[in-house]
């Protein structure tokens, strides 16, 4: 009789990558409750903070993200507006629009910060206007932010290290007044080869 396979060892899971910066994800639910650190939930905020921060990692010195649970929280939808689609006696759907004011169902709620490297920080303001209905969506929609916040920063520092490499040329080039004329070299060379000849004369005319 075939031996049967042994069964293969589980496989390792991955370690979670360090980042070159300090990360903070802390918690809060309506019921006092916190994310754990091996919970499902905050691993995934992690990895996808992280990814998503990952191209800008040398102008982060630290990111602190909280994370506010608030199970009856709602807040206008975004057109202000809502439509709803009811069924008529006849059988027909009719569809009406509610007016402005009109809340939805939001419960997860994020507060970001991130402080960078040149002493400047971006900040999630208004995190209950960030509110969003699932925590996939809440995580999606305060990366987006961040990234658009962070990539300005970016442009913004390749643009003044342009500019100081340019005024740094232009002050090398455009300092007419440490510049010496090209005619005053040419009559330096001058006067140092007459006073060479000058002084060969004289050796010659001493030996003879």
């Amino acid at each position: 009789m075939e031996e049967e396979e042994p069964e293969a060892p589980p496989k390792t899971p991955m370690p979670v990558r360090r980042v070159p910066y300090s990360l903070n994800i802390a918690s809060q639910f309506s019921n006092g409750k916190h994310l754990g650190e091996d919970t499902t939930a905050r691993t995934y905020i992690q990895e996808k903070l992280t990814g998503a921060l990952e191209n800008f990692e040398d102008l982060i010195r630290s990111a602190d993200v909280h994370l506010q649970v608030s199970d009856n929280f709602h807040k206008k939808e975004p057109h202000g507006h809502a439509t709803k689609t009811a069924v008529t006696s006849d059988g027909e759907e009719s569809i009406s629009e509610s007016g402005a004011g009109h809340k939805m169902l939001a419960p997860y709620i994020f507060k970001a910060t991130i402080t960078l490297a040149n002493g400047r920080s971006i900040v999630l303001a208004n995190p209950e206007k960030h509110a969003q209905p699932t925590l996939q969506e809440a995580t999606d929609h305060m990366i987006d932010v961040l990234k658009k916040s962070l990539r300005l920063e970016k442009e913004k520092n390749i643009q003044l290290r342009k500019k100081e490499k340019n005024d740094a040329m232009l002050g090398v080039d455009g300092d007419a007044e440490d510049d010496i004329p090209a005619e005053e070299i040419a009559q330096a060379l001058e006067a140092a080869a007459d006073e060479a000849d000058e002084q060969l004369y004289k050796v010659v005319e001493g030996s003879a």
